[in-house]
């Protein structure tokens, strides 16, 4: 019950958000009184105690409109700069 009042009062997370909590990683779906239900990836839904959810840090993806992201692109030794310059642009 005080996972639930935690859930309500510090809103780590609202509907709609992307997080990681309890082990799992999904869309929120819903916050109810004792269970949390996501929505995984892979397009299976799951409930989450709200205890379970305040039992480990809670990741909430979705809070800041960017995030940053790094994609680390291997070369050809030899390849024409202007290749990549092109393949950059669009």
């Amino acid at each position: 019950m005080k996972s639930s009042f935690n859930l309500l009062v510090l809103r780590p997370f609202r509907v709609g958000e992307e997080i990681e909590a309890g082990g799992v990683t999904g869309i929120v779906q819903e916050i109810g009184l004792f269970v949390t239900t996501l929505d995984t990836s892979d397009n299976v839904r799951i409930a989450v105690g709200n205890n379970q959810m305040f039992s480990d840090n809670i990741v909430n993806y979705s809070h800041h409109p960017y995030r940053k992201m790094t994609v680390k692109v291997p070369l050809v030794h030899g390849l024409d700069i202007r290749v990549l310059q092109l393949a950059k642009a669009g």
